[in-house]
């Protein structure tokens, strides 16, 4: 077998088997913004043996950052209300407030 056609078919093989590894989580990552909900942060990582071949994310993200933010910001991002939260004011979800106040532009 030439060893061009061998290098080919290897290459191909670890393309079509390359699959992602298992979900990791990842401790103390930071948050991109400390407020109104405007930041993200990765949760969990995962890592494909051959880049590029496997589909999907590598990154698992979630919003954070729940206190409120302080003028001129906007207090919370869209989908993000003022509520009361174990006797704090903090940014949550719509539907999860308990106490809704107004917000403020």
């Amino acid at each position: 077998m030439n060893s061009r056609v061998a290098i080919v078919l290897l290459l191909s093989a670890t393309m079509i088997c390359a699959q992602w590894s298992e979900w990791a989580a990842t401790a103390n990552a930071p948050c991109s913004e400390d407020c109104g909900m405007y930041g993200v942060k990765v949760t969990h990582q995962r890592t494909c043996p051959t880049p590029g071949a496997c589909p999907g994310d590598a990154e698992k993200k979630e919003k954070c950052g729940s206190k409120l933010c302080l003028f001129p910001k906007r207090t919370c991002t869209k989908g993000y209300i003022k509520g009361l939260v174990a006797n704090k004011l903090q940014c949550v979800q719509k539907e999860e407030s308990t106490t809704e106040m107004p917000t403020t532009p």
